[in-house]
């Protein structure tokens, strides 16, 4: 499943010039304050992983957040990050990359030994990983 997806999904960023990447875009990092009658990011912490690269590798993370905790929110927060976008948002393929890196990334973390392993029990990295970028590009 992997090799498909890094076979598919290449190096190529649709010609977008390079930019910030937090990397940890998650719930934890966001700010928010009320701002009227919604709310607005107001900051973001826990700059350690950020660097310079596709701006879309923001994404997955906290639509997977997400879809873990209030579904219908990621479809929400996919909606406003392109609203908020400068370009296009990635394509399939390169979405699907990032989503998978994404997700190995927290496989990694969360499967290692001393923690919780209640992360996927029984599945494998591919079938948990799947079914994430799976429902995220349906959002996109």
């Amino acid at each position: 499943w992997l090799q498909a997806l890094f076979a598919s999904g290449g190096p190529d960023v649709d010609g977008a010039p390079a930019g910030f990447a937090h990397n940890d875009y998650s719930l934890g990092n966001v700010l928010v304050e009320r701002a009227g009658a919604g709310w607005r990011v107001s900051g973001v912490v826990d700059l350690m992983t950020a660097d310079f690269g596709d701006p879309a590798a923001d994404l997955p993370r906290l639509a997977c957040q997400y879809l873990d905790t209030v579904p219908a929110l990621a479809g929400a927060f996919i909606g406003a990050w392109r609203a908020a976008s400068a370009g296009p948002p990635p394509r399939r393929d390169r979405a699907a990359l990032l989503i998978a890196l994404e997700r190995l990334l927290i496989w990694d973390y969360f499967t290692r030994p001393g923690t919780d392993p209640k992360l996927a029990p029984g599945q494998t990295f591919s079938r948990w990983a799947e079914s994430y970028v799976e429902r995220i590009l349906a959002l996109l």
